[in-house]
């Protein structure tokens, strides 16, 4: 659980989340920390991490990233984007608790055919789409302003061969389609993986133009 009396070091987060309630400050204010700690790793001195209009978090120049929380769990991933003549990129990753989710719930965040292809899976496996699309969103919003409901992308879940075990569980996300036009990419520039971990399942999405990666 978060620490309900933590508080920003830093003026503008503390702004930023002041109409908030206890537990949501918490989260933002935990999410921002664990967030330093990773940019530490690429050698970016500690700094306030600002939201910007969107609500997504506003990185220092040069750095792309994601920030997400659940009960019990909060992550933050983030690279460098290498100046201005680099290719696009996005970035987005999602935890969700590791629990079936009610079938009214699934009826509007999968679409008929991802509900088809999951099959007798469905109740197991529909929270790991659904996560898998808020990783999309994370990656397409920010660098985009593209806003996606979770019935306007189509996804589709593969498992690793190898892995047999809820602990281990795991495999790769692929985009098929999405509803709106989102510039400068196609749903097949999105490459993902996804995995159970304890009692969290976990996804990540790296949103990259198929050109830029093929040209490296």
């Amino acid at each position: 659980m978060p620490d309900l009396t933590v508080s920003s070091p830093y003026a503008v987060e503390r702004e930023a989340m002041v109409r908030a309630v206890p537990s949501r400050r918490a989260e933002f204010v935990t999410g921002r920390s664990v967030a330093r700690a990773a940019l530490a790793e690429l050698g970016v001195p500690a700094g306030p991490i600002a939201r910007r209009p969107d609500r997504s978090p506003d990185w220092p120049p040069g750095i792309v990233g994601s920030i997400t929380h659940t009960r019990g769990l909060c992550a933050a991933v983030v690279a460098r984007h290498r100046g201005v003549l680099a290719p696009p990129l996005g970035l987005g990753i999602d935890v969700e608790v590791d629990a079936v989710i009610d079938d009214a719930v699934v009826q509007r965040v999968l679409t008929t055919r991802e509900r088809a292809a999951l099959g007798a899976s469905t109740g197991r496996d529909a929270v790991v789409a659904f996560s898998a699309k808020e990783s999309l969103f994370k990656a397409i919003n920010p660098l985009t302003g593209v806003w996606l409901e979770a019935n306007d992308v189509e996804v589709e879940l593969t498992r690793d061969d190898h892995l047999g075990t809820d602990e281990t569980d795991g495999g790769t996300i692929g985009v098929l389609s999405w509803a709106r036009t989102v510039p400068g990419f196609e749903p097949a520039d999105a490459i993902g993986r996804w995995a159970r971990v304890g009692p969290w399942v976990a996804t990540a999405i790296v949103l990259s133009p198929r050109s830029a990666r093929v040209g490296r």
